[in-house]
């Protein structure tokens, strides 16, 4: 083996550590937490949603501190897409394992995958179910 394929079998090897990653089921309504399959675990149009992930966002957390609000933060942007539909949704909060953004009250119905980017990289697609109304409930005692 020549120093050039060494190189190369190293470097193809340290690149799935680099990219970001969202888990199966890893999106949950943000009040609830319930996960995909349990009641009310759908997400609703204009309802704030949880990603959880590795390498999603910064490595220091970011959190919105004026309006009006934006489709990126901390160099995160986050993407719903159903077919050749694409919107994007609000980020509230950052990090390297958990992102809170608003879905977009004109996000396509039913199962769309959403998307995260972090600066280059680019998460895997997460399936998600959107509907029009899903009860979540935040309380002070949490």
């Amino acid at each position: 083996m020549n120093r050039t394929t060494a190189l190369l079998l190293l470097v193809t090897a340290a690149l799935p550590a680099q990219l970001a990653r969202i888990p199966p089921r890893a999106v949950v309504n943000a009040a609830s937490f319930a996960r995909p399959g349990l009641p009310n675990s759908k997400i609703a149009q204009g309802s704030i949603f949880t990603i959880f992930g590795e390498r999603i966002g910064p490595d220091s957390p970011a959190t919105v501190s004026e309006f009006p609000l934006g489709e990126s933060l901390g160099g995160v942007t986050v993407t719903v897409r159903q077919g050749d539909v694409s919107v994007p949704a609000i980020p509230l909060f950052v990090s390297a394992g958990q992102i809170n953004a608003i879905l977009p009250s004109d996000a396509p119905l039913g199962r769309v995958s959403i998307e995260v980017r972090n600066g280059t990289r680019r998460s895997n697609p997460a399936p998600v179910e959107v509907v029009p109304a899903s009860l979540g409930i935040f309380t002070a005692t949490g």
